[in-house]
């Protein structure tokens, strides 16, 4: 990759460039141990898209990257707890999915 730059030749986009990423994110400032990749991780404007990284909001020095959650066309992945059971959603799955799709924002791509 370094003969790549040096050749004035462009990255190549996927895997490989998003990896570099996430390496390059575990050593902002604020950066709480490590910065991890997902499935379906690959290059983004500066933070892998699929790569998530925790930061210390008590740290002045922290940064905030909305590179981190896919906010170009929301390709992002999604995490929400709740007290709820198996048990509890599987009787209403469908209407909750149908209620999510129309309730949660997603871009165009």
């Amino acid at each position: 990759n370094h003969a790549r730059e040096s050749a004035g030749l462009p990255w190549p986009g996927g895997f490989l460039p998003g990896v570099i990423q996430l390496a390059q994110v575990a050593h902002l400032p604020g950066a709480v141990g490590h910065s991890m990749g997902m499935p379906d991780i690959h290059s983004g404007y500066g933070f892998a898209i699929g790569g998530v990284a925790a930061m210390d909001l008590d740290n002045n020095e922290s940064v905030v990257s909305p590179g981190g959650v896919g906010f170009d066309i929301n390709c992002g992945v999604r995490l929400l707890k709740t007290n709820l059971k198996a048990e509890d959603v599987m009787p209403v799955k469908e209407q909750l999915a149908d209620m999510l799709f129309k309730m949660v924002p997603v871009g165009v791509g």
